[in-house]
């Protein structure tokens, strides 16, 4: 078997038994292909995994790093290849995991603050909920936010997922793992609004929940489409993403007081180190508070 055959292998096995999302395993492909690619087309080419040294491994890394790559990127492509070769081993198709000796770049570490809460109230309001798409979009934008969601687990959502007599959603995770999230009053009346119009426009035709102009499931880039419209028409400076309003969630639940281990149950984060990086932001005002309060400070 050479490279490929290893690699097909494992995609089979992110795909049928990790349950991984689309956007995921499509990631994976990439860099595994450009994995591949680097060892293929070398001065001395090498297509069977069991020859390939530290040394081999070291290079391909030196690779990325002249390329000029984030340091996230060439991290990324790392992890990759540390996670085919760890199930590589685990199968028995190679007797050492040669990947899990090459250190990972350290990452630079950004503070990314998320939009404030008026800011935030000002990109929700900002919508003219007047038409079907007016409609959808303040939907959209009231979920995301409400919610704490992935703009793939919005996209994802179906008329079925709502139940309207707890205020909750059903949300399809990473992994196809399952969660219920709550949405609140505001997403509640917004998507109550959206559907009625609506139900009077396709008679619910299509399951999908989010639905463009030609009546087909919306898609992620156009869930981010529609966020990056209306904070260009609040004028707002910051960067705002769907994940963005992710990150928004979190930090604003933290600040009024929540727990963070309920913040990772809504998030549907596996491990609370995940959710932390959401919250980092409230730990910094908190030392700022610290710094200009505390007497010893």
């Amino acid at each position: 078997m050479d490279i490929q055959d290893y690699i097909q292998l494992y995609l089979k096995h992110l795909e049928y038994e990790r349950n991984v999302s689309a956007h995921t395993l499509k990631a994976y492909a990439g860099d595994l292909a450009q994995f591949k690619r680097y060892f293929e087309q070398s001065p001395s080419p090498v297509v069977d995994i069991q020859k390939l040294s530290l040394i081999d491994l070291r290079g391909f890394l030196s690779h990325l790093q002249q390329r000029q790559l984030k340091r996230s990127s060439v991290a990324r492509k790392l992890g990759a290849v540390r996670s085919f070769y760890k199930f590589l081993c685990r199968q028995g198709h190679l007797t050492d995991n040669t990947a899990s000796y090459i250190s990972t770049p350290k990452l630079e570490r950004r503070l990314t603050l998320p939009p404030t809460v008026d800011e935030t109230f000002c990109l929700l309001d900002v919508v003219e909920a007047k038409d079907k798409l007016g409609l959808r979009d303040k939907a959209l934008l009231e979920l995301l936010y409400a919610t704490g969601i992935r703009a793939s687990e919005l996209a994802g959502l179906n008329m079925g997922d709502i139940n309207w007599e707890t205020d909750c959603l059903k949300v399809r995770g990473k992994g196809r793992k399952e969660r219920l999230v709550p949405m609140g009053k505001k997403a509640h009346n917004a998507l109550k609004e959206y559907l009625a119009l609506r139900k009077i426009a396709d008679k619910f035709s299509v399951q999908a929940l989010f639905i463009n102009r030609y009546d087909k499931r919306l898609s992620v880039r156009s869930v981010g489409r529609i966020v990056h419209k209306y904070v260009r028409i609040a004028a707002i400076s910051k960067n705002i993403s769907p994940h963005t309003l992710r990150h928004a969630f979190a930090s604003h639940l933290l600040d009024s007081g929540a727990n963070i281990r309920d913040i990772q149950e809504l998030l549907g984060h596996v491990s609370l180190s995940t959710t932390q990086k959401y919250t980092h932001v409230s730990m910094a005002k908190l030392l700022e508070v610290y710094d200009k309060s505390h007497p010893r400070a």
